[in-house]
């Protein structure tokens, strides 16, 4: 009988040391709720010690051991062993905010392939315009509606049937400084402040992402009042669309497409890729500062370093189109397994194509380039028509969609 006591209390204890975990992220986020809508608590660092309270498939409840705080996290965010990384000196570098144009794009992707920023960095503008008066359930009834249309696309491909490397965020404090640099001198352009709308799109994004590998990964999406179609990701998961992208798309699956193509670039780590691509830079770009910073700079300086960045874009061309044409293609996989109709990318690239005019200015970055466009075009027609079915593609929304664009357009 002792035995059999004895036996009972070291299997307890053993399933008690079960439940100890650590925080493997770099930023780990604790939540009200097991899904990345729910209100955040607060965010873990690496090597935070947590114990399992309530063990879900993708989510867990945790009582933090040095705060006592309880709340969800997800089982990405865990490891049974304890792990700290330090910065590397590549990073550290970054961390300086004197970098470039050119430096600077590498940070942002876009719709059309372009990287821009604005003059000045807006955090307050930033911050306020990335929060959501919206519930957790109203996110999760909008996601429960995609579930009750049919679709024969939906699970039907994968991104290794597509050569697509997708891995985990792992951006160090310096990548994130820049991310939210650049998306704070975007955020400094007009926005549109109805928040309707701007729930609306956070809603889709939700959407998109909830029954996906990145179910647990924040982003947060800005609209621009901005005529011309665009989009631009930010490393650090803020994403840009232009009011442009509602008057091109025809229907909410097109609008989705816009916003899952942003969500690829996020994903794919092309910010990542291109800003340690562009290392070479950060150097030369805090000499310049500095430089700057004694002399002053002057207009023609200014126009010099445009030609310098369009100059610098034209060099890494090929490697620039090569992201877009990926995400195009996570974005039709995306769409698809959301349950919204993967041929939505086709549909909103093609007219991208149409509209888009190569400017003949020699200063501009477009002298001489090919149309990327109609490239992106054809290739993810090719792709789309090749793995997906036509019938009972998925959900297109062009009511609901609607019932948006005339709310935007009233105002």
């Amino acid at each position: 009988m002792k035995r059999i006591i004895i036996f009972i209390l070291f299997s307890l204890v053993t399933s008690l040391n079960a439940q100890v975990y650590y925080t493997q992220k770099a930023n780990n986020f604790l939540r009200k709720g097991p899904a990345a809508y729910y209100p955040l608590i607060k965010v873990l660092p690496e090597g935070e010690k947590v114990e399992v309270l309530i063990n879900q498939p993708q989510w867990v409840e945790v009582k933090v051991s040095s705060s006592g705080k309880t709340g969800w996290l997800s089982k990405k965010s865990l490891t049974k062993e304890k792990q700290i990384k330090k910065f590397s000196e590549l990073a550290k570098k970054w961390s300086s905010k004197e970098v470039s144009a050119i430096t600077l794009a590498g940070a942002v992707k876009g719709l059309r392939g372009k990287a821009q920023g604005g003059e000045e960095e807006d955090y307050d503008r930033l911050l306020l315009y990335t929060h959501y008066s919206i519930t957790p359930m109203q996110i999760s009834n909008f996601i429960k509606e995609m579930s009750l249309h049919k679709s024969s696309n939906r699970g039907e491909v994968d991104w290794e049937d597509a050569n697509l490397d997708i891995k985990e965020p792992k951006l160090d404090l310096p990548q994130l400084e820049i991310g939210y640099s650049v998306a704070a001198r975007i955020a400094s352009r007009p926005l549109i402040i109805n928040k309707d709308v701007r729930n609306y799109l956070y809603l889709i994004m939700n959407a998109l992402t909830a029954n996906s590998d990145f179910y647990d990964t924040e982003f947060s999406i800005l609209l621009l009042n901005q005529n011309q179609a665009d989009g631009f990701a930010c490393l650090g998961g803020v994403i840009f669309l232009t009011k442009g992208v509602f008057l091109i798309a025809k229907d909410e699956s097109e609008l989705a497409a816009a916003i899952a193509h942003e969500l690829g670039h996020q994903l794919l780590h092309h910010g990542e890729i291109e800003l340690s691509k562009r290392s070479n830079h950060v150097s030369a770009d805090a000499m310049f500062a500095e430089l700057d910073a004694e002399t002053g700079t002057n207009e023609n300086e200014k126009d010099l370093e445009k030609l310098a960045a369009a100059s610098y874009e034209k060099v890494v061309h090929k490697r620039t189109l090569e992201y877009e044409l990926q995400a195009d293609k996570f974005a039709s996989i995306l769409l698809a397994n959301a349950g919204y109709d993967p041929f939505a990318i086709v549909r909103l690239t093609s007219r991208l194509a149409k509209t888009f005019k190569v400017e003949r200015d020699i200063f501009s970055d477009d002298y001489l380039s090919p149309n990327d466009m109609q490239t992106r075009a054809d290739k993810i027609r090719d792709f789309v028509y090749d793995n997906f079915n036509t019938e009972n593609p998925g959900v297109r929304f062009p009511r609901r969609f609607n019932s948006y664009f005339n709310l935007l357009f009233q105002e």
